[in-house]
């Protein structure tokens, strides 16, 4: 029997801002994946119906912007009118879906691209901000390419580059590579689906990164694997995939890797420092501060017993840690004596391959700097209501490097009538004709090959092989980093919020668009209302990256404990990359 919501679909079209009446009991999350496998076509998107025929459509291969698993998928671009020949529109996006997923931003999140004409003025005072700024700030929205340009500016005209996000992963990825002797992770997706034993810690990761939950889901119903959910927050969207929650409290990350080290690591002949770290583990301190208990850990280890494949899925709340350093060394630790295979997961869609490009310093918020879609005195974006507009994601050639570690190419969906950070920095002096002549001269010693944009491949073949550009080459660094004590855990009290979008939505590009819902309230538990005093509905203020920030707050009956989630993807510019978790005061609006 069909429901009302297939029928709905089949007569009414797939709207993705409309939340099926049965949602829960269905898990849905709105990726539209029923239209890309309907054998008939008689699912398509509400926007799409009656915009276009399918054949008058051009197909552009290119990347997903919106988060770091880099899927695949195909822009279909066609003229905007009969009238208006040269003026291009995206109508749809598709993917293969005999080998690749796609989430429903990936799908319905493509009008995000930017307008603009050729303004010398604007362009004029860019040139001169860039040469006279003390750094430039910039996001991890952007291609190896335009890395490689910021990191050659720095080089000619001697500014600070900020970028946070990219500067976490470096100091992570660094730390662990000092234990582990090796500059790049172990793991991928691949290996993550084939995995039948998975801990996830850190991250709220059905939002963070579809991808990652596409492919836990994959091992769990193909492979029974069992998996292990750490965080100080149930997520209701893995109650049919994780096997065993562990609540720890907020902020104890580097407590509970120890605990974990130690329960994971058994029977391996550590070096002396390494026994020393261990044998001086306060565990009744850490046990009781992050209130992870010896029969949840017993528990994770009698799980694990028969397990082959085992995968350790680091998430955004380590990599922002205040102790990133010493958690990186700990998750080593556990790679290098243990079977399980790391996976960092990247927060933004091209955070590694900037932190593998550029040489990033302290954001001192020092003045006069420049913001690369980003915040600065002086503002260069492809969001709107910049200094100098810029191309979008889906407007430039160029590639990213994804969580896979797989330098992965995109290309041009739609035309760009203005100035790109190439012509700034032709004219400031760092010259080179177009931008992906950066893209052969990419660091080699950090693991990309000197190939040409227009040589790299971007296909699945018949048997399902990613062939899209290349995998990072393996990078060998000295070992000669150890564990230190674990520092005093902290407390957060009071009302603790985290930040996290919502379903389909990642930052301000995303927000952009048509299709995606745009619900920026404040979620908490009956227990968070109680705690902070808010009542459903109402609506609070309070500091966040130094601006108010005006929120309803909403009940949801499917959080428990006194954490809020608190949405960025609709602060534009205004959003940081520090601890996700962060002690607010609320201020009531007067009446």
């Amino acid at each position: 029997m069909i429901g009302d919501d297939a029928l709905d679909l089949l007569f009414g079209g797939y709207n993705s801002k409309v939340i099926p009446k049965n949602a829960e009991t269905l898990d849905c999350t709105f990726c539209g994946e029923c239209i890309a496998v309907c054998p008939v076509g008689a699912l398509v998107s509400s926007d799409f119906q009656y915009s276009a025929n399918s054949w008058e459509l051009s197909k552009v291969p290119a990347t997903c912007a919106h988060c770091s698993a880099g899927c695949a998928l195909e822009y279909e671009v066609k003229h905007t009118a009969i009238d208006a020949q040269g003026e291009e529109s995206i109508y749809r996006v598709k993917n293969d879906f005999e080998h690749v997923t796609l989430c429903g931003a990936g799908r319905f999140g493509y009008d995000y691209a930017n307008k603009a004409t050729k303004d010398a003025s604007a362009f004029a005072k860019a040139v001169e901000a860039v040469r006279t700024a003390k750094a430039v700030r910039f996001s991890s929205l952007i291609t190896n390419e335009e890395a490689m340009i910021l990191q050659a500016l720095k080089a000619k005209l001697g500014f600070k580059l900020f970028n946070r996000d990219a500067r976490h992963m470096q100091l992570f990825m660094d730390a662990y590579a000092s234990v582990s002797g090796k500059q790049h992770y172990s793991a991928d997706l691949a290996s993550l689906r084939a995995s039948d034993a998975i801990i996830v810690i850190g991250t709220r990761i059905a939002t963070d990164n579809p991808g990652v939950r596409y492919a836990m889901t994959t091992a769990a119903r193909h492979n029974g694997a069992k998996v292990i959910y750490m965080h100080p927050l149930e997520d209701a969207l893995l109650q049919n995939t994780v096997t065993q929650f562990v609540k720890y409290e907020v902020g104890t990350e580097e407590g509970v890797l120890a605990l974990l080290a130690q329960t994971l690591i058994t029977n391996q002949e550590l070096t002396k420092r390494e026994q020393a770290f261990f044998d001086g583990l306060d565990e009744g301190y850490l046990s009781a501060e992050t209130n992870v208990g010896d029969d949840e850990l017993a528990l994770i280890t009698k799980q694990f017993l028969r397990t082959k494949a085992k995968t350790l899925v680091i998430g955004a709340d380590l990599l922002s840690h205040e102790r990133v350093e010493n958690i990186a060394r700990l998750v080593a630790l556990i790679e290098k004596y243990s079977d399980f295979k790391i996976l960092v997961v990247p927060t933004e869609v091209n955070t590694l391959g900037v932190s593998l490009i550029t040489d990033l310093d302290v954001d001192d918020h020092s003045e006069n700097v420049v913001g690369y879609n980003a915040k600065g005195s002086f503002v260069i974006s492809a969001l709107g209501d910049a200094d100098l507009a810029v191309p979008a994601f889906n407007q430039q050639e160029g590639t990213v490097a994804s969580i896979d570690k797989r330098v992965l190419p995109t290309n041009v969906a739609l035309p760009f009538e203005g100035y790109t950070l190439n012509d700034i920095a032709n004219a400031l002096g760092v010259v080179v004709e177009n931008t992906i002549d950066y893209t052969q001269t990419l660091p080699v010693e950090s693991g990309f090959k000197a190939i040409a944009f227009d040589d790299l491949e971007n296909f699945y073949s018949s048997k399902g092989v990613d062939e899209r550009g290349y995998v990072l080459s393996d990078v060998s660094v000295h070992r000669g980093g150890h564990p230190e004590d674990v520092a005093e855990l902290p407390e957060f009290n009071g009302a603790v919020i985290y930040h996290a979008n919502p379903v389909l939505q990642f930052n301000a590009f995303s927000a952009k668009t048509a299709q995606l819902e745009n619900d920026n309230n404040l979620y908490g538990s009956a227990s968070f209302a109680a705690a902070a005093r808010l009542n459903d509905g109402e609506a609070v203020t309070f500091n966040y990256a130094g601006e108010t920030v005006r929120r309803i707050f909403k009940l949801d009956d499917t959080l428990k404990g006194t954490v809020a989630l608190h949405p960025t993807f609709d602060l534009g510019l205004n959003v940081r990359s520090d601890y996700r978790f962060e002690t607010v005061n609320f201020m009531r609006e007067s009446k």
